[in-house]
């Protein structure tokens, strides 16, 4: 639907959306995760009945552990990701070379993941980068890696690279740190 990362449409009754499309509800926007037709009456939701089975048709927002509705990132990564922890440690020295180490806060071990997004189309590039670029390297949101980290947390992503390989394929690569805010 949307030409650019930038002018995003309002959600609209009765309107044929493909996989990825962004649109915008109030002040949240939403990936649609299939192709359907939205139903000809609002108001807007996420989830529809069709024949007794219900659909989630948008990702985009999720209610986290703590009860915050929290943007989510909903697009499966590469398989060639790599994790680096860096548990944050006080050490004090004494003489003779003995010391104590003691975990550096609550929180003393998390996530920054390096990411890659490979041979996507130009539509889910669209929705990808939307997504980082709404979030500014600011704004956290929910993210579930792959195994053996799979459970949702909360990241940031400050710094993200996308290259257009060639027709309609793109590729994306960002690091996603894990805050506990």
């Amino acid at each position: 639907m949307a030409a650019n990362i930038y002018d995003i449409d309002n959600w609209a009754v009765d309107t044929n959306y493909k996989t990825h499309d962004i649109v915008k509800n109030g002040d949240d926007y939403y990936y649609a995760l299939s192709n359907h037709t939205s139903p000809n009456v609002g108001p807007f939701n996420t989830t529809y009945t069709f024949a007794n089975n219900y659909r989630n048709l948008w990702g985009g927002m999720t209610t986290d552990d703590n009860g915050d509705i929290k943007p989510k990132f909903v697009w499966i990564p590469s398989y060639n990701f790599s994790v680096n922890n860096n548990p944050r440690v006080k050490v004090i020295r004494f003489g003779d070379g003995y010391e104590q180490r003691i975990k550096d806060g609550i929180n003393n071990i998390l996530l920054d993941i390096e990411l890659m997004f490979e041979n996507r189309s130009l539509i889910e590039s669209m929705a990808i980068l939307h997504f980082l670029y709404v979030r500014q390297g600011r704004e956290s949101f929910i993210f579930r890696p792959l195994a053996p980290y799979a459970k949702n947390k909360r990241f940031v992503c400050r710094s993200w690279t996308d290259s257009q390989n060639f027709y309609e394929n793109y590729s994306i690569k960002a690091k996603f740190e894990e805050t506990p805010s």
